[in-house]
């Protein structure tokens, strides 16, 4: 799937964004499914999780890394990554040293 290649990118594919998010929200109830892990992190799927991710259904958040990397320093991935953590119920982390940087920030399993 096309995704984006600036910030430009990133604008310009909102809507583009939203309609495969709702278009995936009806097959997460269509087929019935109960939990969403998402194994990595990215800006549109962090901002989509609202539309994307049903109240009613789990959602697992997979986190490699509890610092920010170079570049990720601007308000659509800071506010993604906030969303991110809100909605999880539950978290997954690779290491014991995530586990200690997000445990003060987190308030789920």
């Amino acid at each position: 799937m096309r995704t984006y290649t600036s910030t430009l990118g990133v604008i310009l594919g909102v809507p583009r964004l939203v309609w495969n998010s709702l278009r995936l929200r009806r097959w997460l109830r269509t087929q019935k499914i109960d939990r969403v892990v998402c194994v990595m992190e990215s800006v549109y799927q962090s901002l989509a999780l609202p539309l994307l991710t049903p109240r009613d259904v789990e959602y697992v958040a997979c986190i490699h890394d509890a610092t920010v990397h170079p570049g990720e320093e601007n308000i659509p991935q800071i506010l993604g990554k906030r969303n991110e953590m809100r909605r999880a119920d539950r978290i997954v982390t690779f290491s014991d040293a995530v586990t200690r940087a997000l445990s003060d920030r987190v308030d789920v399993p």
